[in-house]
Parts: structure tokens; C-alpha cells; sequence
């Protein structure tokens, strides 16, 4: 209670020591039933009953990077919107129920209410693309209005992926990975406006799969020209070439990139194993493990 108002504080404590308090609401009359929260990626979000428009009503407020943000009225004009609940989701979305006392003509009636902060759109529709590779995912942004972090989605807590490379306002994250599957957020910050992507879900190949194979040119003459993306960690993989008649004429031991963003190439220059040129046809490749995983024909 200062100067006859109830003003909300706040204050953290960082494992030693609290920090010194700091009010966060400041206005006539009275602020109470104070709810704060955290969402999964350290922003804080609070809520609280304020009488300051002379009916108590819900204000919202949040802390994005030790900065707080100016106040948000969630209801309007009832006769006592009261204690505030609320939740945070793994995307980013914050969710608040409270009491509203709504009178009519014959009495005054509770009413449960309910609203959520929405994410933003998806990485797609914000020009956001993952690009997948055998061993790893690399995303690229380009974004000039904010500053933004890239998590990846993991229990308990998303883990914010740290090895981003800028160059201007194009910004670059890599992580390596086993195979599986996995789940990304975009959290974009200009000031203390924060936003999430919608979760974007890639999935890892395991280490002994093809995860692209191309040949070029396709008909060919003098070579052609072989790109394939192999578990970073794969053995065993062999690229077979086969006449019309299905005999082997080829075969090449396959290795994975030394780069998680450039393929693996090779050449071929149309002879077979005992060095002698194949002669005109269709031919066909085809990768192997232990059982085959990819195949494709050309003509030569």
C-alpha cells in the first residue's frame, strides 16, 4: 500500500541474491490478485485486478529481456473482473481465465472468462525454411524488425540453439543431429514485443539412408554427374550400375559429405569395372545396404 494505493512489485532472485524491487503497476486505486508466469522461453507475463477506470477490471503486462511492457486491459466495462489465472504453452501462446461479475436485472452473476494470446504465423508464411540434411537441419531468416531465437522444442525446457551465423539481416542456424524426429519454435524480440512461430517438425534420417540422390546430365555422353546426401555416420553403402539386361558394369562405394551443406558427387565415365566402355542404353543405378534404398535410370 503506497500513497492509499496497492501497487504490484516485482523482484527475482538469481540463485544468491534478490534483486531490489520495481513496481509494475503505479495507477489510483487499488491493483491486487496478482498472477505471474513463465513461459517456456523466459518471458514473463503478468496479470492483476485494477480498479483504476472505477470497476475492477483485468490488466496484462509482460517482461521480455528485463524489460517490462505497458499495460494491456483484457476486459472492459463489467462490474468485477477478478483473480486472474495463467498458462504459458510450449509454443509460445498464453492463456488467462478470471471471474467476471456481470449484473443484470435481477442479479449479479459470476462468469468464467477466457482468452489466448495466438502465435504468429508459421515459419513458412514468415519466409522461414528448414533444410534438411543426414546429419543435421540448418535454417535461414532473414529479418530486419526484430532479433530473433530459433528452439528446439525438448522436455523439460526448449533448448536455444546457439551456433547462428549473421551476415546483414540474414541470419543462419545449424544443428547437428541423430536421426528422429524433432520440433522447432522462432521467437522473434523488438523490445517488448515477442512473438513464436507456430512448431515446424523435421525428421532425421537414419545413418544409413539416402536422403537425396540426383544424377545430371540425363541422357548423357562423355560423364555423368552423381549427388547424394548419406547419414553422416553410414557404412556399407554401395551404388550399383546395371545394363538392360541386369548385369552389373559399375559399382562405387559411397561416402558421406564432409559438409552439412553440400552433397557428396561423383562421376561417372561410362566404363565398367575392368575399365572398357559400356556401350549406348538404358542403364540403371541402384543404391544398396544391405537391401536397396534407392534406384533411378539413364540413358547413355
Amino acid at each position: 500500500d503506497r500513497d492509499n494505493n496497492f501497487v504490484i512489485y516485482y523482484s527475482h532472485f538469481n540463485g544468491t541474491n534478490w534483486s531490489n524491487p520495481v513496481p509494475v503497476s503505479n495507477n489510483p486505486g487499488e491493483a491486487l490478485y496478482a498472477q505471474i508466469v513463465s513461459d517456456p522461453f523466459g518471458v514473463l507475463h503478468l496479470a492483476w485486478s485494477d480498479d483504476r477506470e472505477g470497476n475492477y477490471e483485468i490488466f496484462y503486462k509482460k517482461n521480455v529481456s528485463g524489460a517490462w511492457s505497458s499495460d494491456t486491459a483484457l476486459s472492459h466495462g463489467e462490474r468485477l473482473s477478478t483473480s486472474p489465472h495463467l498458462a504459458a504453452s510450449t509454443d509460445g501462446s498464453v492463456h488467462i481465465i478470471w471471474y467476471d461479475c456481470m449484473e443484470d436485472s435481477n442479479k449479479v452473476s459470476p462468469h468464467i472468462r477466457y482468452k489466448r494470446f495466438n502465435a504468429v504465423p508459421d515459419m513458412l508464411s514468415m519466409g522461414i525454411t528448414p533444410e534438411i540434411f543426414s546429419h543435421g537441419v540448418t535454417f535461414t531468416a532473414s529479418i530486419s524488425y526484430a532479433e530473433p531465437h530459433l528452439f528446439r522444442i525438448d522436455s523439460p525446457y526448449p533448448v536455444r540453439i546457439t551456433q547462428t551465423l549473421r551476415h546483414n539481416n540474414t541470419y543462419t542456424w545449424h544443428e547437428s543431429l541423430q536421426s528422429g524426429d524433432y520440433t522447432y519454435v522462432l521467437q522473434t524480440i523488438a523490445g517488448t514485443d515477442v512473438h513464436y512461430s507456430r512448431p515446424v517438425q523435421i525428421a532425421i534420417p537414419q545413418k544409413n539412408a539416402i536422403f537425396s540422390f540426383s544424377v545430371s546430365p540425363n541422357p548423357f555422353r562423355d560423364k555423368i554427374n552423381i549427388e547424394y546426401c548419406i547419414g553422416q555416420s553410414a557404412e556399407g553403402i554401395e551404388l550399383e550400375i546395371f545394363d538392360a539386361a541386369g548385369r552389373l558394369v559399375k559399382n562405387f562405394i559411397l561416402h558421406p559429405s564432409s559438409s552439412f551443406i553440400l552433397p557428396a558427387k561423383l562421376e561417372w565415365d561410362g566404363k565398367n569395372n575392368q575399365g572398357k566402355e559400356v556401350p549406348s542404353g538404358i542403364y540403371f543405378f541402384k543404391v544398396n545396404t544391405y537391401t536397396p534404398i534407392a534406384g533411378t535410370a539413364i540413358k547413355l
